[in-house]
């Protein structure tokens, strides 16, 4: 193929022809080509030499943005027509060729970056150079390793994979020593965590690749140990779990306080039963006493540390034992003195420690002369024991037949209407007083323990004034007896009003009020005011 340069770049050419003349050039006036075009027509020249890019410097823009056209001689007789006939003249560039043949071949290279380029076209290499090819050696700097050989008159640096083999370290690994390049960072060391003491195990372990290794140790050792029960509270706990009782109180003596036992203890706490709660205040429960109460008219002796139980016993002076009680030498007598206890036999005691224990006292001897004695109580309307205000009668207007009218006060207390039990009776047979309050419940009166006629139902009456003067002359004696009395139901005279079976007038009646001093007395309607009423009987 013959080789042709293009005429629109001869002056390029010409630069590069040297020592080539116009008068290498002809004009080929029988093909009809413009004079301007000439014809190569010396066969002589040599091959043309490689352009050296030095000879281009003639001030134009950049040469790599240009194609250089080269100037190829044709030796014989191979010359270039350009006249008419220059349609087939072949202008393409034979560098590609050369390079080729000096082992130039790269066109293009995706890193950019080529190690030189072909003496014949700039755009044109011999081999591709790592984009990693880009450091000087001033530029690598440790960890990194500046590599030996060069590309393009530069180095790679890098992380050297022997010293720094690790690209990733799978958690938890702990990475080493690190070096970063082009290609990312590598690590010197991934090594998995030291790991906790474990004196009492590992609770939990790291994952894989370190799953031998102890992320989490136990605390202590309580998953092995086991509690013992502690009502009463723990001596001591576990050494190595302070959570768990290993040692339980057997009992809770350490919180109790025990009390003094000089008589023994009577009951020791239900939590501890070698410390007393509750000790025996004396010694009675070891005592036997040789009676369970002292009786009357007798001195009882007791024991020194129980002061409840009887040591010994004896009677008074003038009482014996009788069982376990003590009775009078003499258990009963004529009644003699005012004061005396009436026995339901007609009999008297003169002292409630000389009372005969086969006898029941139902009376207090108020009239000796008169053989007078009052009940132990009042009397209620039905003729039961017991002390409550009533009236005398219903009726208002009565003059009681047979019944004396006394109207004056001083002979009321000395001669007139003096008989109780006249009166009493007069009063039971009238009918003209309503119902006869004060007088029934004295004729009802009934007491247990009557083994005579005397005291029997009917036998008792309302006492008259002269009688409850008689009374109130000895009232102190009389409730000094009933009070002694109290154990078997007497009680003292009241202070305050008690009917009489003396009458006043047709509707009156006197009232006598027993206070200490002065006595009083009154006439009083019998179906309006209000008094007690105690019975008498004659023994």
């Amino acid at each position: 193929m013959r080789k042709q340069l293009a005429i629109g770049v001869s002056l390029l050419a010409l630069t590069a022809l040297g020592g080539v003349s116009e008068n290498n050039f002809i004009s080929d006036n029988q093909s009809g080509v413009h004079s301007q075009y000439t014809h190569f027509v010396r066969t002589s020249l040599n091959q043309f030499e490689p352009l050296s890019g030095a000879s281009l410097d003639v001030g134009l823009p950049n040469r790599s943005k240009y194609q250089i056209a080269g100037v190829h001689f044709i030796v014989g007789d191979q010359g270039m027509n350009f006249g008419s006939a220059a349609n087939n003249n072949d202008f393409s560039d034979p560098s590609g060729e050369n390079c080729k043949r000096l082992g130039y071949s790269v066109t293009s290279c995706a890193s950019g970056l080529f190690n030189s380029a072909c003496p014949y076209n700039e755009t044109i290499y011999d081999r591709c150079c790592d984009a990693t090819y880009k450091y000087t050696s001033s530029q690598c700097s440790s960890p990194k390793t500046l590599s030996s050989d060069t590309c393009g008159g530069k180095h790679r640096c890098y992380c050297n994979t022997s010293t720094f083999p690790y690209t990733t370290c799978n958690d938890p690994q702990i990475k080493g020593n690190a070096c970063t390049d082009d290609t990312g960072t590598r690590y010197a060391t991934c090594t998995c965590p030291s790991g906790v003491a474990t004196p009492y195990g590992c609770e939990t372990f790291y994952k894989a690749p370190c799953s031998s290794v102890c992320q989490k140790a136990y605390a202590d050792n309580c998953r092995n140990r086991t509690a013992v029960q502690t009502p009463y509270g723990c001596e001591s706990y576990f050494s190595d779990c302070s959570s768990k009782c290993e040692k339980a109180y057997p009992d809770n003596c350490r919180n109790r306080t025990a009390v003094a036992t000089p008589y023994g203890c009577k009951q020791t706490y239900g939590d501890c039963q070698s410390k007393c709660e509750i000790a025996y205040p004396d010694n009675c429960h070891n005592r036997t006493a040789v009676i369970s109460s002292c009786p009357a008219n007798a001195t009882c002796s007791y024991f020194s540390d129980c002061s409840s139980k009887i040591q010994s016993w004896s009677c008074n002076s003038g009482y014996e034992k009788s069982g376990n009680s003590c009775v009078a030498s003499i258990k009963s007598r004529a009644c003699q003195y005012v004061g005396d206890i009436l026995y339901g036999d007609g009999t008297c005691a003169d002292d409630v420690n000389k009372l005969d224990p086969n006898k029941t006292p139902i009376g207090v001897v108020f009239d000796v002369t008169n053989r007078l004695a009052i009940a132990l109580t009042d009397a209620l309307e039905d003729g039961s024991v017991g002390s409550d205000f009533m009236h005398w009668s219903s009726g208002c207007c009565c003059d009681t037949p047979n019944l004396k009218n006394c109207t004056d006060e001083s002979t009321v207390k000395t001669t007139c209407g003096i008989d109780g039990r006249a009166n009493t009776d007069a009063i039971l047979a009238s009918k003209c007083n309503g119902v006869l309050y004060a007088v029934n419940a004295v004729n009802k009166y009934q007491i247990s323990g009557c083994s005579k006629t005397f005291c029997q139902k009917g036998k008792w009456f309302l006492p008259s004034v002269k009688e409850l003067y008689t009374i109130d002359n000895n009232k102190s004696t009389i409730n000094n007896t009933l009070s002694s009395l109290s154990s078997i139901g007497a009680s003292q005279m009241s202070s305050r009003f008690y009917w009489s079976s003396t009458e006043a007038s047709g509707g009156q009646v006197w009232q006598y009020v027993m206070e200490e001093s002065p006595w009083d007395l009154f006439q009083r309607d019998k179906s309006i005011y209000y008094s007690n009423v105690r019975p008498v009987v004659k023994y």
